[in-house]
């Protein structure tokens, strides 16, 4: 644990739940990241890191649960 700090960790969380397509987990790691000060723009970056693997299918549900829970805060 301290080698990443408590952002970090989130986004990298984020980054793998959005590629196993764990929408629950996801959303409360969401939270979790803008929670521990994580900008918007990181979390898009987290969620899109995943456009180049295998899981980039999962890309545009990571992407619509994102704006579903920003737009509920």
């Amino acid at each position: 644990r301290p080698i990443l700090n408590a952002k970090e960790r989130e986004l990298c969380v984020v980054s793998a739940l959005a590629a196993m397509g764990r929408e629950r987990q996801l959303i409360s790691h969401l939270r979790g990241a803008v929670h521990v000060g994580a900008f918007e723009a990181e979390i898009v970056a987290a969620l899109q890191s995943i456009a180049h693997t295998a899981a980039h299918a999962k890309l545009p549900d990571a992407m619509r649960i994102w704006n579903e829970t920003r737009n509920r805060s």
